[in-house]
């Protein structure tokens, strides 16, 4: 997903890319649409695995931040903003979700 949005910006580029660039450099976060905790991650993915009766470990279990100990705090909840390059550029992300299932199925 993340090839395919990044070549569609090319192409939108195409006539005057270094001319464009110069206009909208800049920092910008580009994810699947939507958000989930690390937890929901797994679980999707695990959910998702064609191949999970090869699994070895059957149940997930949701760890607290709070037992995680990192040498730097981090945000309880910090998803990326990709509203900037939607804005600018009028792309989007499918959701995060599609996109895992479809590298699942790969």
């Amino acid at each position: 997903d993340l090839a395919t949005v990044v070549g569609l910006l090319v192409w939108s580029l195409r006539q005057d890319p270094y001319g464009r660039l110069q206009e909208v450099k800049g920092v910008y976060h580009l994810a699947g649409d939507g958000h989930c905790s690390r937890y929901e991650l797994a679980a999707a993915a695990i959910e998702g695995d064609p191949k999970k009766s090869e699994h070895k470990v059957r149940k997930l279990s949701p760890v607290p931040s709070s037992d995680y100990k990192l040498p730097a705090a981090r945000p309880l909840h910090a998803p990326l903003d990709c509203s900037l390059f939607q804005a600018r550029f009028g792309l989007h992300m499918p959701p995060w979700r599609d996109g895992l299932m479809r590298a699942l199925a790969g």
